[in-house]
């Protein structure tokens, strides 16, 4: 079995080939065909994903999670609040 990008390649590669073949079975109305491309399409989306780079391996900074924006938007005055912190500055 390919291991790595490699595997990850091939699992897309198969994807594709999958939802290809489940379009052409649909257009024919052909359900058998068309169960059988979605589970290879399922399958072949599990491989891709257990192919991935785990999340901050590989210098990966795309997966690492970026600080809480939550704490900056919760530090952001409303809009009546920042004027009258322009207001109690002036006092």
């Amino acid at each position: 079995p390919a291991t790595g990008s490699d595997a990850l390649k091939q699992a897309i590669a198969d994807a594709q080939k999958a939802y290809n073949d489940g379009e052409a079975a649909l257009k024919e109305q052909d359900w058998p065909a068309y169960g059988k491309a979605q589970e290879a399409l399922q399958e072949a989306l599990e491989r891709a994903a257990a192919a991935q780079p785990k999340a901050g391996a590989e210098g990966d900074k795309a997966a690492a999670p970026e600080k809480d924006a939550g704490a900056d938007a919760a530090k952001k005055p409303e809009k009546g609040e920042e004027a009258e912190q322009v207001a109690d500055q002036g006092s």
